[in-house]
């Protein structure tokens, strides 16, 4: 018996090194994507964008485009940015800031500086989408009946309403979502000036639980609307 267990003892020795842990990587897609990348170009003093809002087909994050308001002045800007389900932003790619119009382009009218920064934001909604595959969120249609209060999109049997700081998701009959949104929804008094907030649009995902609806503001000529804000809710 004690040559035996000293036999083992030996082998057990002799065995080679258990290997590490394997750890779990991304796996690549289980193909490439078939729709086209969503993307940005310059058009008319403005830009177009095609296929955004979007997220990734595992409802991880959402890419949308941010674009500020410029009160009289109402001067072009654009950011791509990717935000996750907390709303956090995870990366973004300025590609023309409010202040930079007088400077990237030349009295001709050429824009090289902003022809490289949206080849560059191209290229990144491109490899996000070919890594992860960028689904284009429905939009909801936003009852504008009264264009100063509106607070309702509805789209088929989805419904969304943002109303007395609570917002609701509906599908039919069927209660999907409801929270109370906090008063950083809704712009801050600046002097003698009231910004009443309204819904401006809206997008619903039911099967990634997730939603982005964009607040915008009423503005006269003496009290310029401020810029609107988009906020991703998930459940």
């Amino acid at each position: 018996m004690i040559r035996a267990l000293a036999l083992l003892a030996s082998l057990a020795a002799c065995a080679p090194a258990a290997p590490p842990p394997v750890i779990a990587a991304h796996a690549p897609p289980a193909r490439a994507p078939t729709t086209p990348p969503p993307s940005v170009r310059w058009i008319d003093n403005g830009f177009e964008l095609a296929h955004l809002p979007a997220i990734t087909a595992d409802g991880t994050r959402i890419v949308l485009a941010e674009i500020d308001g410029d009160g009289g002045r109402g001067n072009p800007n654009l950011r791509v940015v990717a935000r996750d389900r907390t709303d956090a932003p995870v990366e973004k790619i300025t590609v023309l800031r409010v202040d930079e119009v007088e400077t990237v382009f030349t009295p001709e009218g050429t824009h090289a500086q902003l022809d490289a920064r949206l080849s560059a934001a191209n290229a990144w909604l491109a490899r996000v989408h070919h890594d992860a595959e960028l689904v284009e969120l429905p939009k909801l249609v936003v009852d504008a009946t009264d264009g100063y209060t509106q607070h309702a999109a509805s789209a088929g049997a989805v419904s969304l309403d943002w109303h007395a700081d609570r917002l609701t998701i509906s599908d039919g009959k069927r209660l999907v979502h409801s929270r109370a949104t906090p008063s950083t929804w809704h712009a801050p008094r600046e002097g003698s000036c009231e910004n009443p907030a309204k819904l401006g649009a809206a997008w619903v995902d039911l099967p990634r639980r997730i939603a982005l609806v964009e607040i915008i503001y009423n503005g006269t000529d003496s009290c310029w609307e401020p810029s609107g804000q988009l906020h991703i809710l998930s459940w």
